[in-house]
């Protein structure tokens, strides 16, 4: 492939992936039952928002409409644009951002820390396998609620069992490569970790029950229960 058409490609799977990224699966679920997440608990459009203030069953359908974000992302950037390589890491960049600043929702969000699992499924396939198993054992009870983000335990467990699996196990011919867009992928999973970790010591009180939610969510709550 020519250096131009590469580039107009690359253009085109971050803007994608960009839109992608911010479809409001959490703020659209959230409304649906009468409530505005970004009102209530973390104030973040993200599954785990949704877990602890809409319901259970509608916030682990919002992770795995998050993940499939990512997974989406790779496999039309991989089919669809032609994209290899390291260069896989702009359009992730692309969902992470759509993610983290949605046009939809005025440019809020959540952390992205499920998109980027989808990314690793993408991008590492049967590699991931392992992390993600581990991953989803932090993000079951009774580990879940020993954690402040789960979500993000989860996601920084996994992240060390993925990079052993791609050291030990993943075929030798694709190893560099493998470790390589590993390394690449890990720079973007700091940016999370880190937009996650400052979000957490800048609205700490939100975490520790320090305030009562505002009065719209019991507001937002009346219409969705004067129904039953």
């Amino acid at each position: 492939m020519s250096t131009g058409p590469e580039i107009v490609n690359l253009a085109y799977a971050s803007l994608v992936a960009f839109f992608i990224g911010a479809i409001p699966a959490a703020y659209i679920a959230a409304r649906l039952h009468g409530i505005n997440i970004f009102d209530v608990g973390s104030r973040q459009a993200g599954a785990t928002n949704v877990w602890k203030h809409v319901s259970r069953k509608t916030g682990f359908i919002v992770f795995l409409i998050d993940v499939a974000k990512g997974i989406i992302t790779v496999q039309i950037a991989r089919y669809a644009f032609e994209i290899t390589g390291l260069w896989f890491l702009v359009p992730a960049i692309g969902v992470i951002l759509g993610h983290w600043f949605s046009p939809m929702t005025r440019f809020k969000g959540g952390d992205g820390v499920a998109s980027l699992g989808g990314l690793v499924v993408g991008l590492f396939q049967w590699a991931a396998l392992p992390a993600v198993l581990i991953a989803i054992v932090f993000g079951l009870p009774p580990l879940r609620y020993k954690f402040a983000h789960p979500s993000l335990q989860a996601g920084v467990t996994g992240w060390g069992v993925l990079l052993l699996t791609i050291a030990i196990a993943s075929p030798s011919d694709r190893r560099a490569e493998y470790l390589i867009l590993y390394v690449g992928i890990t720079c973007l999973a700091l940016a999370v970790l880190l937009k996650s970790v400052r979000f957490h010591k800048r609205n700490s009180h939100l975490f520790d029950g320090e305030v009562p939610l505002d009065d719209v969510e019991f507001e937002d709550r009346r219409p969705a229960e004067s129904k039953r």
